[in-house]
């Protein structure tokens, strides 16, 4: 699969007013992913789902902890971005968690 590691930066519209610009990092990168849990909560009457991948790609030092990743459409919160243990120079495991 593909993937687009994105940024949110604080911009405005015409108007002045705040929006969330989202920004590409690295677009197009080839990455393995796979589904590791998934989990159901309710808080006040509202059914939460949280997701959570892990992503292995090539390695970028522009990758942070604070970034998004895209996949097929969805939005995805990177939680922490480490090297492979086997090859730290060459390949970088993400997790990533999608709340809904």
């Amino acid at each position: 699969r593909r993937v687009t590691f994105t940024e949110q930066v604080q911009g405005t519209n015409d108007w002045g007013e705040p929006i969330e610009i989202w920004t590409p990092i690295i677009e197009n990168v080839p990455a393995n992913i796979r589904a590791v849990t998934g989990r159901e909560g309710i808080t006040s009457g509202v059914v939460l789902t949280e997701q959570t991948i892990t992503i292995v790609c090539d390695f970028s030092p522009l990758i942070k902890n604070k970034h998004f990743v895209s996949i097929d459409g969805e939005t995805w919160r990177i939680s922490l971005v480490s090297p492979d243990d086997k090859y730290p120079h060459c390949f970088m495991n993400i997790t990533a968690k999608m709340e809904s």
